[in-house]
């Protein structure tokens, strides 16, 4: 499930009233929660990219990034889960945590 589609059923979700306990949101204001998500997740995925210092030696890691009930994943190439760790916590902002952490297996070409 891509994070759109996450977002569209968070959405859905929300219109229907299954939250069971909460009052129904207005449709706009949940739309505008849903667009500054998928902006927040935007402008964090480019702030990992501008912070990535690579050389040779690193390797591709997939930080899964949590803000509320959506998960996303953001790529860093780094030396190791420590620093990719790093360079994705430096980027976050409030509200947001990270999940795990996963090397991203790449198959080489012969």
């Amino acid at each position: 499930m891509t994070t759109t589609e996450i977002l569209a059923n968070h959405l859905l979700s929300e219109v229907n009233g299954r939250y069971v306990g909460k009052k129904r949101k207005p449709l706009t204001q949940i739309f505008f929660e849903v667009q500054d998500a998928l902006y927040r997740i935007k402008r964090i995925k480019e702030r990992v990219k501008e912070e990535n210092g690579l050389s040779w030696d690193d390797g591709e890691f997939i930080v899964w990034v949590r803000i509320g009930d959506v998960r996303f994943p953001v790529e860093v190439k780094a030396s190791s889960r420590d620093v990719a760790l790093r360079v994705c916590e430096r980027c976050l902002e409030d509200g947001c945590s990270v999940e795990r952490i996963e090397k991203e297996e790449r198959s080489e070409y012969v």
